[in-house]
């Protein structure tokens, strides 16, 4: 798909650089960080999230998908220009952050809009719906899920991601911004009453290794390299999970991370 690019007026880009300002100082000052802006995190969380949308742009080809809470509208792009989807809509529940992803992605295919995740309901229905760490953050998160599969055409497919608890459940997460957290096996009950599961993904490090900072310092100055099975625990790239290989048991204790859902709309009959 051809790339549209579009000159910013001047307003327009004291509104941008306004707006990177703001998340910079929130880093510097607090460091904390709500939305994903690019050029605005630590190289191993950019990493994660591009590798969400890497993982799923092989799924758009020719679709129309929803991507909710889009923030500034960097995977929405990707997913249209880079994955081949017919078009993406990018949902966001902060207006300014929604006027950014408009003007920095620019393409006649790519629409953001103005909404909430939990009370969303324009009508309309998509082929693929995206919500890569959105869930943790909502007070009512069964009313996200629901508006997902009702906006799911019939076989339509979501895909999901949260941070995995060490805990069942935590109402106290570390992250100031995250209303809760679920343990592996919880969210996926909870998924599971809204959404027919089909395949599990991870994202993982080694808890113990991450952890460990004086093991890190050592590493870093003697200069000895991770052995191969450790530097594959610290990839970022989504694998499916194999419970032979990762008993489930560990996952959120020994390993920390994200899971990510494939899931497909759930029929009136519950399969």
């Amino acid at each position: 798909m051809q790339e549209v690019r579009h000159t910013l007026t001047t307003e327009e880009e004291l509104f941008c650089t306004r707006y990177e300002l703001e998340i910079l100082s929130g880093i510097v000052n607090y460091n904390r960080l709500e939305r994903w802006v690019p050029g605005f995190c630590n190289s191993h969380t950019h990493q994660e999230h591009v590798a969400r949308y890497d993982w799923v742009k092989d799924f758009v080809k020719d679709k129309i998908v929803l991507d909710i809470a889009c923030g500034t509208g960097f995977g929405s792009y990707k997913l249209l220009v880079e994955g081949g989807a017919a078009s993406v809509t990018g949902y966001d529940n902060d207006e300014r952050t929604i006027r950014y992803a408009s003007l920095k992605n620019r393409h006649a295919n790519l629409f953001f809009k103005l909404q909430d995740a939990e009370s969303f309901g324009s009508g309309e229905q998509y082929d693929i719906i995206v919500s890569f760490e959105t869930v943790e953050h909502l007070k009512q998160p069964e009313k996200f899920l629901t508006n997902i599969n009702r906006s799911l055409v019939a076989n339509g497919t979501c895909f999901i991601s949260t941070p995995i608890s060490g805990t069942p459940e935590n109402d106290h997460p570390d992250n100031i911004y995250h209303q809760r957290e679920w343990g592996f096996g919880r969210f996926r009950e909870l998924v599971k009453n809204f959404l027919t599961i089909e395949e599990v993904y991870l994202q993982l490090n080694d808890a113990g290794i991450t952890r460990n900072d004086f093991l890190s310092r050592v590493l870093q100055k003697t200069g000895l390299k991770q052995n191969d099975r450790l530097h594959e625990t610290l990839q970022p790239e989504p694998r499916k999970w194999d419970p032979q290989e990762i008993k489930e048991e560990l996952v959120g204790t020994q390993w920390t991370g994200y899971q990510l859902l494939q899931c497909r709309k759930k029929t009136d009959d519950g399969r």
